[in-house]
């Protein structure tokens, strides 16, 4: 848990400067004071954050894994296909242009 300093003198201060009541001052700022220390559990640090996002991006990867690995396999059958293709057709080309050039 984070703790967050508030001055709450410096605020019934400040507040007075303003031309604030002082008893309406010292009211606000123990209100403020008190707000903080409340809801200090709920205030998110940029620990707290990049731990998260870590631990978010780690389960994406997990989910993500088996689908590169099918990914992968399909790119496998994918590319020996196409070497088949490509030499089913180049290779009568090739054969056709060397039967016209032989005598």
């Amino acid at each position: 848990m984070a703790l967050i300093a508030f001055d709450t003198l410096g605020c019934v201060q400040r507040l007075t400067e303003a031309g604030m009541d002082e008893k309406i001052a010292t009211a606000q700022a123990q209100v403020m004071a008190e707000t903080f220390i409340h809801n200090a559990e709920q205030l998110v640090t940029r620990d707290y954050l990049d731990e998260r996002l870590r631990f978010e991006f780690a389960s994406q990867d997990l989910r993500l894994e088996p689908r590169f690995a099918r990914l992968e396999q399909t790119q496998r059958v994918h590319s020996v296909l196409l070497a088949i293709i490509t030499a089913s057709t180049v290779i009568p080309f090739l054969q056709s242009i060397f039967a016209a050039l032989s005598p």
